[in-house]
């Protein structure tokens, strides 16, 4: 029924001689009301509304054209149920907008976590750090940190391995 409607909308822009002055005013009003309630049913309205002051040539391919139009029009407008692509439309905005309100979400929460958790911690860390090495190495804390005792152990380790160098050439010669 209101694909029947429809069509007969449809059919008013390829019928001139049904327009008249006299219409014009009250198919206009007729529009604007169609517009602004598109959850009317069309049979409440009077057929006088459904006629439109526009024309336009009839050409082979607006049957077509009005086909495609009245499909598009009793997907969207007067049914209830979605058509698969408006689905798809739908699902997709809402995952968009799932997407980014879960996106929000963690950056907010990361930044709560690291400002109100972890920052007390780094400034702290210095301290606990300090604390750690001086219960670790008691007795012995300065030969850690002392760069002359370090400079001392490796040049002691330098002269072992040279010593231990000259022994292997020894060997290899006596071998070859």
């Amino acid at each position: 029924q209101n694909r029947a409607g429809l069509r007969h909308f449809l059919d008013s822009f390829v019928a001139p001689e049904q327009l008249c002055a006299n219409t014009h005013t009250a198919h206009s009003a007729g529009l604007h009301e169609q517009s602004t309630g598109l959850n009317d049913s069309k049979q409440d309205r009077p057929k006088g509304e459904l006629k439109s002051s526009h024309t336009s040539d009839s050409n082979p391919s607006g049957g077509v054209s009005e086909t495609r139009l009245v499909d598009l029009l009793d997907n969207t407008l007067w049914n209830r149920r979605l058509a698969p692509s408006s689905e798809r439309l739908v699902y997709a905005l809402v995952h968009q907008i799932f997407h980014g309100i879960k996106e929000h979400f963690l950056v907010t929460t990361e930044l709560k976590f690291n400002c109100f958790l972890l920052m007390p911690i780094v400034d702290k860390l210095a301290a606990l750090l300090r604390e750690d090495l001086e219960s670790a190495f008691e007795d012995d804390l300065d030969s850690i940190f002392s760069v002359t005792e370090l400079r001392h152990s490796l040049g002691q380790k330098k002269r072992e391995l040279e010593i231990e160098l000259k022994q292997m050439k020894r060997l290899k010669e006596k071998f070859t």
